[in-house]
């Protein structure tokens, strides 16, 4: 069993399944926030298997943890928890410009290029990246919660002036329609 960041590829023994388990120190967690730009993220569990075939290696991992964003309107924490199976598929007989050109061509996708090594650090970015939201905002904030913004829900007048697209949002936060202050 792996325990450590760093997985061998390429020199895995091809006649068994490969465990891993993987919780990074809080030093790597501090260098994550830095990078992905986060509050806080906690991972709490990071289990999975790696099998290797003929042409390369299959991940299956358990990532569970919770990640700490800032809500884009408020800038108050908005936490996603994490719950998902994260797999990969990893290829020797592609290259990065075949990747690159696949959203060209009826390419594959769903393949990655083999590496030498496998960085868990790196592959947990990768993952709380795409399981999180891209603008995290809080759930009033949210199209069906408490109330949100649309273009839609501004009347202009007469002369057809642009609405004001902040009037909404103080009348909603401070109590009082942007003319007033």
């Amino acid at each position: 069993m792996f325990t450590t960041h760093q997985i061998p590829l390429l020199r895995l023994d091809k006649s068994r399944t490969h465990e891993f388990t993987y919780v990074p120190d809080t030093k790597k967690i501090i260098e994550m926030n830095d990078f992905i730009g986060f509050r806080k993220i906690a991972i709490s569990s990071f289990k999975g298997s790696l099998t290797p075939l003929r042409d390369g290696v299959d991940l299956k991992a358990k990532l569970i943890g919770q990640a700490t964003q800032e809500c884009v309107i408020s800038g108050a924490p908005v936490h996603t928890k994490l719950n998902h199976d994260i797999i990969r598929k990893y290829r020797s007989d592609i290259t990065e410009f075949e990747v690159d050109i696949a959203h060209e061509e009826n390419f594959d996708d769903s393949y990655d290029v083999l590496p030498a090594n496998l960085e868990l650090d790196d592959l947990l970015c990768e993952s709380i990246l795409l399981l999180t939201p891209e603008y995290p905002k809080l759930p009033k904030y949210l199209e069906g919660g408490e109330w949100s913004i649309s273009s839609g829900d501004f009347e202009e007048d007469a002369e057809n002036e642009r609405p004001n697209p902040f009037a909404q949002l103080d009348e909603k936060l401070f109590g009082k329609k942007s003319d007033e202050t």
